[in-house]
């Protein structure tokens, strides 16, 4: 299941007009890289090896590797989460930043045999959200 989270232009609501919200296409894009960009970057710490007393063995790396401890992000391990994160346009007034990998909605929300949720989507988008106004009032000039 592919786990996300959405930024939209709904500048019509206070009254601009039609062309305005076209013109944020840009920096709404903008912002979808700046938070796809955290998100990666949050996951991207590689993770402490394992013994076969702690940690999980990891079918793909053929090695012991221990998880990370909620509520932090998860730590890399085979680097497959970091690469499935991206960001997409949607009707030129929504940025969708998601990640493709199924495992992706259990990291960030827990499971019940988990020790806990290890978000990284949501806190990669709080901690943007000054880069974010900073890019939409460079290129409104404000």
């Amino acid at each position: 299941m592919i786990t996300g989270i959405s930024l939209r232009s709904r500048l019509r609501v206070v009254g601009l007009p039609k062309d305005i919200e076209r013109r944020l296409v840009l920096p709404l894009s903008m912002s979808g890289r700046i938070v796809e960009e955290a998100a990666k970057e949050a996951v991207g710490v590689q993770g402490p090896a394992g013994s076969p007393g702690e940690g999980y063995f990891h079918k793909k790396l053929r090695a012991w590797v221990v998880a990370s401890e909620s509520p932090s992000p998860p730590h890399r391990q085979s680097g497959d989460l970091q690469q499935g994160i991206t960001h997409r346009m949607y009707k030129r007034t929504t940025v969708n930043i998601i990640s493709t990998m199924p495992y992706s909605q259990d990291l960030e929300y827990g499971r019940k045999n988990m020790r806990g949720p290890r978000p990284f989507m949501v806190p990669a988008l709080t901690s943007s959200l000054g880069k974010i106004l900073s890019s939409f009032s460079k290129f409104l000039g404000i």
